[in-house]
């Protein structure tokens, strides 16, 4: 099979979009959804995560489980390597009902992935992982850490009031939280609750 346009041009929009809108994020992941359910054999939903400013958001799209086949089979792609604009961490992991259904697209992901590397010829192919992945026994739909997200920029938003030049607010907030000993989030968690 070869990599569709529609599920390459798909995986390039995540760049442009916006992860802390979820109105963005829902028909950015609903057009993925269809383009891999035209690309996979047996496609059996996957995982999203996007890291926006050092916070995951992870959605997860998968039907429930008396509906269909179990799922045998999963390919992870780093998501960094597909664009430059996509933050370290971001991954898509597709799952499959058919046992080596993702086989050719793990080999034509790893081909485009290659020259989109810094690095040794094929280390693209060694981040492309098949069967690494697969759900675990009751995963559900859903979206984690938008709200979390949310604190962060509102933190920041409180930084930038209280005179933090806009551009590097949010490495502010992190240098702050690491000189407490804190995660980003705990600390913008503190700060909004002292206000």
């Amino acid at each position: 099979m070869e990599l569709s346009t529609r599920l390459s041009d798909q995986l390039s929009l995540l760049a442009l979009g916006s992860v802390s809108d979820g109105t963005g994020l829902t028909a950015d992941v609903t057009a993925l959804v269809a383009a891999l359910d035209e690309a996979v054999s047996g496609y059996a939903g996957l995982r999203l995560t996007l890291v926006h400013d050092g916070h995951p958001v992870q959605v997860t799209a998968v039907p429930p489980p008396e509906t269909g086949p179990p799922v045998v089979t999963s390919l992870r792609v780093p998501l960094p390597p597909v664009s430059g604009a996509l933050e370290e961490g971001g991954e898509l992991v597709v799952w499959s009902s058919v046992p080596g259904a993702l086989v050719d697209l793990a080999a034509d992901v790893g081909y485009v992935l290659h020259g989109r590397t810094d690095g040794p010829a094929g280390r693209a192919q060694a981040v492309v992982a098949l069967d690494d992945d697969l759900p675990r026994p009751g995963a559900t739909s859903g979206v984690r850490g938008l709200d979390e997200l949310a604190t962060l920029h509102r933190a920041t938003g409180l930084l930038i009031g209280q005179g933090h030049d806009p551009g590097s607010a949010h490495d502010v907030l992190r240098r702050l939280a690491a000189e407490e000993g804190l995660s980003s989030y705990e600390l913008a968690d503190r700060l909004l609750r002292r206000r």
